[in-house]
């Protein structure tokens, strides 16, 4: 580490060894995403299997050393940039629901329906997330992040319906996402885009599957009294 730069080796390359250094101080993080910002213009014309420093560097507009001192390898460049899509992926989540989902298929068709257009907008996000490049961390980091959008995807059920007391319900839902990526993983492979009859098949097997689990209909919150004012 450079002396003076302020950054923490927190993740490792799958091996336990020191793998990407996140920095701390504001002008390394700026080189920090200026990096990652060139990994993505470099994979919109680009396969992720024919990544590499060398050829990162000359889009990046520095040396292939500088990456490397953040990036062991090639790999960890990905996998942060796909950390990235992930984080902006679940700020999908954030906003409230708009007026007028008045069933659990409504709303869990909106969210799915946001997520695909996100995908749909990204090409480099749909090569890195839905292709055929994952290694066994990268994997891993992705179904750790199917847990935190499936948390978040309840709560807002909860929010607005009376959900039945099951056991495991977030176990559940974490299923039913990984079903559907499994779909558009699949569309991914066969056409390089969620198409509109991959997108349907892949509503038809969540609500399939969420049946198994949630009654047709759930029973709304009533409405809540308001704030009295101070």
């Amino acid at each position: 580490m450079a002396p003076g730069d302020g950054e923490a080796v927190k993740d490792t390359d799958g091996a336990g060894r020191p793998g990407i250094r996140r920095p701390t101080q504001e002008r390394s993080r700026r080189r920090f995403e200026a990096i990652l910002d060139a990994a993505d213009r470099l994979l919109e014309r680009s396969d992720p299997l024919d990544f590499s420093i060398y050829a990162l560097a000359p889009e990046a507009g520095m040396s292939a050393q500088a990456i490397y001192h953040f990036f062991r390898s090639p790999a960890l460049v990905l996998t942060a940039l796909a950390d990235r899509y992930l984080a902006s992926f679940l700020a999908l989540m954030d906003p409230p629901l708009p007026q007028g989902l008045g069933t659990w298929q409504q709303v869990e068709g909106y969210q799915f329906e946001r997520a695909r257009q996100f995908f749909e907008a990204r090409a480099p996000a749909r090569k890195l997330l839905l292709g055929a490049a994952y290694s066994s961390e990268f994997r891993s980091r992705d179904l750790n992040h199917d847990v935190r959008l499936a948390a978040k995807g309840l709560a807002l059920l909860q929010q607005q319906f009376i959900l039945p007391p099951l056991p495991d319900l977030l176990d559940r839902f974490v299923e039913l996402i990984v079903i559907n990526e499994a779909i558009w993983a699949l569309s991914y492979h066969r056409h390089g885009r969620i198409t509109d009859p991959m997108a349907e098949r892949a509503r038809l097997a969540r609500i399939s599957y969420a049946l198994t689990f949630l009654p047709e209909r759930l029973e709304l919150l009533p409405p809540q009294p308001p704030v009295p004012q101070r």
